[in-house]
C-alpha cells in the first residue's frame, strides 16, 4: 500500500484578501459577509457566533455595522479551525 502525499489546505492571504478589494492597508477591516465568504459558510453563520460569544469582540463600527481588523479575524479562524474544508479564492 503506497502512502498517498497529503494535501496541503491552502488559505488566502493577508495580500490575497486586500487585493481582492475586501479591505485596504490603511483600512484592514472586514464585516460579517466578509468573515462569512473567508469561512465558507452562510452569511448568517458569523452572526451566530457573535451571538454566542464564539467571535472575538469587534473592533469598530461603521454605519451601524461592526468591524474586525483583518489579522485579529485571520489569527481568530486559524485558532478556531473555522478554514472550510476546501480552500476559498480570497473570499471571491
Amino acid at each position: 500500500m503506497t502512502d498517498k502525499p497529503k494535501r496541503i489546505r491552502r488559505h488566502p492571504r493577508r495580500e490575497e484578501i486586500i487585493a481582492a478589494g475586501h479591505a485596504s492597508e490603511r483600512h484592514p477591516y472586514l464585516d460579517m459577509p466578509t468573515i462569512a465568504k473567508l469561512c465558507g459558510v452562510r452569511s448568517v453563520t458569523p452572526h451566530v457566533w457573535r451571538y454566542r460569544g464564539v467571535m472575538p469582540d469587534h473592533d469598530i463600527v461603521v454605519a451601524g455595522r461592526p468591524m474586525w481588523q483583518l489579522d485579529r479575524i485571520l489569527w481568530w479562524i486559524t485558532e478556531t479551525n473555522r478554514w472550510p474544508q476546501t480552500p476559498v479564492e480570497a473570499a471571491a
